[in-house]
């Protein structure tokens, strides 16, 4: 398969933004395009706390914010898409590479730990709250059953235990061998 995009979706804290970054330094002339900062500048823009979006932030941005990344997915080439649906969104073309990130919950709990300095029971509860909010909006927007299914995605990476430059190393490998 000539890969033309990849699509990186996973769980909360699994690691999906950080192995998109890397592997778009390692790969010559290819661009990260981030559903989830773009979601995070809205919040920021209209003084909402991230941790509250999921009751604050309506229907329509998340509808805008997807179309945004579905677009970037079906029309450029070397680029790589982070965010939750990516993955979904690129379901039907045989060109994207799509992935999909997990890790075990309670590593997952220490990433967004450290990442947001909350207390870790904090980062479990707000996983726990944005997972069940996430597949409710999901459902509820675009009829989507599951977004982590499997037969959605060409890879699917434990990044539990493997370093960010070993992910990304990794899925660099797959790309270059098309």
């Amino acid at each position: 398969m000539k890969i033309r995009a990849i699509a990186i979706s996973g769980e909360i804290a699994s690691g999906k933004s950080a192995i998109a970054e890397k592997l778009a330094g390692t790969l010559n002339g290819w661009k990260l395009h981030t559903a989830g900062q773009i979601y995070r500048d809205y919040c920021k823009t209209h003084h909402i706390q991230f941790a509250e979006a999921h009751d604050r932030v309506p229907d329509e941005v998340n509808r805008m914010i997807d179309a945004q990344q579905g677009e970037i997915i079906q029309t450029h080439s070397n680029i790589i898409a982070d965010g939750r649906l990516s993955g979904w969104l690129g379901r039907d073309l045989a060109d994207v590479l799509r992935v999909f990130c997990y890790a075990e919950p309670e590593i997952r709990a220490q990433r967004l730990s450290k990442r947001d300095g909350i207390p870790v029971e904090k980062a479990r509860a707000e996983i726990s709250l944005r997972e069940a909010h996430d597949i409710a909006t999901f459902q509820h927007i675009y009829g989507i059953q599951d977004y982590r299914a499997p037969a959605l995605y060409h890879l699917r990476l434990d990044t539990s235990f493997a370093t960010i430059e070993e992910m990304a190393r990794h899925l660099k490998e797959v790309v270059e061998a098309g």
